[in-house]
């Protein structure tokens, strides 16, 4: 896929409620060089990703979504552990934009 106005927008519409949930778990951080490395990842995640059909699809910004949430869990240091990553997902479904 290209990295494009959907896949910004994707990232944009998720990242604060995820970057604030694991801010809040893990405070110790560092949450600039965590925020950081989550944007380089997500772009490298959408950029070796297959095009699923453009933003004609509507399962696009979803996959853009989960893309965000693997690129959020891989460069958490330590991983985070099932349990942190579930109420992750939790906090961004949660969120007022869902």
């Amino acid at each position: 896929m290209k990295y494009d106005l959907m896949a910004s927008l994707c990232k944009m519409l998720i990242s604060t409620h995820v970057y604030e949930y694991v801010e809040r778990i893990r405070p110790a951080m560092d949450s600039r060089r965590y925020r950081q490395a989550a944007g380089r990842e997500y772009r490298a995640i959408i950029e070796r990703t297959e095009s699923i059909g453009g933003i004609h699809n509507q399962f696009q910004p979803t996959m853009m979504m989960c893309a965000f949430a693997i690129a959020a869990y891989r460069t958490a240091e330590p991983l985070l552990t099932p349990e942190e990553f579930s109420g992750m997902i939790d906090a961004v479904c949660n969120c007022g934009m869902m």
